[in-house]
């Protein structure tokens, strides 16, 4: 599963958003957004899902073969039916 940026300015939202993720069975997030995007982290939020960051530049591709193959093996070894993954980046 893909999708926007979890987390909004405000907490309260934010909790909503992962929450409806994590009733919906994602288990794992996928975070593809630099450190330095002044995004507000999520990671406290999403409770006992895992939560890992392979940073790529916005509107970009991953710099090297490498790193596309470790974030597809990365989503493949969480992606066997249940529980689901979640990969998100900046919208």
């Amino acid at each position: 599963m893909a999708g926007e940026y979890p987390r909004n300015k405000d907490v309260e939202s934010s909790q909503l958003k992962t929450d409806a993720l994590l009733d919906f069975g994602v288990a794992a997030f996928i975070d593809l957004t630099e450190e330095n995007e002044a995004l507000l982290p999520y990671s406290s939020l999403i409770k006992t899902a895992t939560h890992q960051r392979f940073p790529i530049w916005d509107l970009s591709v991953p710099s090297s073969q490498d790193i596309t193959l470790t974030i597809i093996k990365a989503i493949a070894s969480r992606d066997h039916g249940f529980p689901r993954t979640g990969s998100y980046c900046q919208s």
